[in-house]
C-alpha cells in the first residue's frame, strides 16, 4: 500500500514541478487550497496600456479570454478608490464578480463551442461565438452598435 501511494505522490509531485503554469503564476489560495483567482489571473494586462493601439485607440479582443480578464483587471484598479471601505487591498469591491465568474466560465468549458466546431474555449484562449455564456451573460457583451460581433458563417 505504501509503495503504491509514495509513487503517486511522487508522480504528482513531478507533474506539478514540470508545470510551468504552476511554476511562473503566484496566486494565493483560500482556507481549502482553492486559487482565489481566476485562471491566467497573473498573466491578463495589467491597464490599458498593456493592449496594443492602433490609429490612436486601444484595441481589445471581447473574443479574447486573457484580453477580457484585462478588461476586468483595469476596472478593479481603476474603481478601487471607491471601495476602500468595503475591505482592504480592494477586497470588498463589488466588481469582482466579474473576473471571478468570468474564470468560472473558462474553467467549466462555458466558452467554449458546444458544437466542437473549434478549439475555442479551452487551451485555446478565444471564446466561441457559439456559447450562449460568451456573449449574453456578461457586461462586456457584443454591441450591434459599434459591431463588435463577429459574423456567424
Amino acid at each position: 500500500m505504501w509503495p503504491y501511494f509514495s509513487i503517486k505522490a511522487l508522480l504528482l509531485i513531478v507533474v506539478v514541478a514540470l508545470n510551468p503554469t504552476a511554476a511562473t503564476a503566484q496566486s494565493d489560495t483560500d482556507d481549502n487550497g482553492e486559487d482565489i483567482y481566476p485562471p491566467l489571473w497573473d498573466f491578463a494586462p495589467e491597464n490599458l496600456l498593456d493592449f496594443p493601439v492602433k490609429d490612436n485607440n486601444t484595441v481589445i479582443n471581447p473574443w479574447n479570454y486573457r484580453e477580457r480578464l484585462g478588461v476586468y483587471k483595469s476596472m478593479l484598479k481603476a474603481s478601487a478608490k471607491y471601495f476602500t471601505a468595503f475591505g482592504s487591498q480592494n477586497s470588498g469591491n463589488i466588481l469582482w464578480g466579474l473576473p471571478l465568474q468570468h474564470g468560472w466560465q473558462f474553467r467549466t468549458g462555458r466558452l467554449a463551442d458546444p458544437t466542437n466546431g473549434t478549439s475555442c474555449g479551452h487551451r485555446n484562449l478565444c471564446i466561441s461565438v457559439r456559447s450562449w455564456w460568451s456573449c449574453k451573460y456578461t457586461l462586456l457583451q457584443c454591441s450591434a452598435k459599434h459591431d463588435l460581433c463577429p459574423r456567424r458563417q
